[in-house]
C-alpha cells in the first residue's frame, strides 16, 4: 500500500521482476521511458479485484498494490486471503511529506490545496497497526518502507531489495531493478533532494 505519488507502481514494478508472482508479466520495460514520471502498468485504479480470486490459490504468489481506499473497499475479501503479506510506503516524518507534496505537484497539480489535512490522513493511513486491525493480519507479515527510503538513487542504501527478497521470499535482481530504478528516479527529478 502507498500513498497518492509515493511511487508505488514503480515499487510494484520492481516486485514484478521476481517472476514467480502471477502477475509479474505486469510489467514491461516500455514504462521505463526517458521522461516519464508516471510507470502504471494498466490505466486507472491500481488495485485489481480480479486478483482476490487467484490470491487464494496455492503456490500463487499474487501482487496486490494500491492506495489504502482501494484496498479498503475490499477488506473482507482480503482478511481472507491465507498467508498475506503487506509492504507499505509510508511516510515517517515532515521530510518524508515534503518529498510526496513536491513530486505530487507535479503529476497532481490540485492535489497541494489539501495541504495539513492530507499530511495528517496519508501519514495515519500508512502505520503498520492500521494494516494490522483493518486487514486482520499479524505485525510480521507487515514491512515498512519509508518514502525517503525508497526515493533515495542507490537501492542498496537501505537494503531495499534485501529486505523485500528476505520478507518475500523472492530473488529481485539488484542490478536489474538498479537499473530501472535509476530511469525512475531521473524522470522524477528527486537527484534535488539530499539523500
Amino acid at each position: 500500500m502507498f500513498p497518492p505519488g509515493a511511487g508505488g507502481n514503480h515499487y510494484k514494478n520492481l516486485l514484478c521482476l521476481d517472476q514467480s508472482f502471477y502477475n509479474a508479466k505486469d510489467f514491461t520495460e516500455s514504462l521505463y521511458k526517458i521522461g516519464r514520471r508516471t510507470v502504471h502498468s494498466k490505466p486507472g485504479r491500481n488495485f485489481n479485484s480480479a486478483l482476490l480470486s487467484i490470491a487464494n490459490q496455492e503456490n500463487t504468489q499474487v501482487i496486490m498494490h494500491g492506495h489504502f481506499a482501494e484496498l479498503a473497499t475490499y477488506s473482507s475479501d482480503i482478511r481472507k486471503i491465507l498467508d498475506k503479506k503487506f509492504i507499505l510506503i509510508g511516510l515517517n516524518n515532515s521530510e518524508d511529506f515534503e518529498l510526496l507534496k513536491e513530486r505530487s505537484k507535479r503529476i497532481y497539480p490540485d492535489l497541494d490545496a489539501l495541504g495539513d489535512y492530507y499530511q495528517s490522513e496519508q501519514f495515519f493511513l500508512y502505520q503498520p497497526e492500521i494494516c494490522q486491525q483493518y486487514f486482520n493480519t499479524d505485525i510480521k507479515n507487515i514491512c515498512c518502507i519509508k518514502l525517503s527510503e525508497l526515493w533515495n538513487p542507490d537501492l542498496k542504501s537501505f537494503d531495499i531489495i534485501d529486505r523485500l527478497n528476505s520478507f518475500l521470499d523472492t530473488q529481485i535482481d539488484y542490478d536489474q531493478a538498479q537499473r530501472y530504478h535509476s530511469v525512475w528516479y531521473a524522470n522524477n527529478h528527486l537527484s534535488n533532494h539530499h539523500f
